[in-house]
């Protein structure tokens, strides 16, 4: 879906490409869940914020276990990607508005062909 909208996305109305953004967004929310034992949500980041910095303080002040610190960490990282995803598409979407989910599209594609490999190999995928 996202590959189709980014070629004739700029065509349709607004009130058309956003449910359709929005329902690939909710896919991807329920798809993909989980980091080893801790979840999380990969289609917004305030969730993610507060346990990562519950994670890490908990930690710091000494009342936490490690695994409590692996969560802080892990989560960190996940909100520090979505910030750089969040900014590489706002400055790509300046470049080329008409195209602007031509990376979307790819970086999708890439998690799923890795995701497919995993399988084929045998190994448990990490989400």
């Amino acid at each position: 879906m996202l590959t189709a909208l980014s070629f004739v996305g700029y065509c349709l109305p607004d009130s058309y490409v956003v449910p359709m953004i929005s329902f690939v967004a909710a896919i991807q929310s329920t798809s993909f869940s989980a980091v080893e034992p801790w979840s999380f949500n990969s289609a917004m980041t305030t969730g993610n914020l507060r346990d990562a910095t519950s994670g890490l303080a908990l930690w710091i002040v000494g009342r936490g276990t490690m695994e409590d610190h692996d969560k802080g960490v892990a989560l960190s990282l996940i909100c520090l990607f979505f910030l750089m995803g969040a900014l590489c598409g706002g400055i790509y979407t300046r470049l080329d508005q008409k195209h602007a989910l031509v990376p979307c599209a790819g970086m999708v594609a890439v998690g799923f062909l890795l995701t497919w490999r995993e399988r084929l190999s045998g190994r448990r995928p990490i989400a």
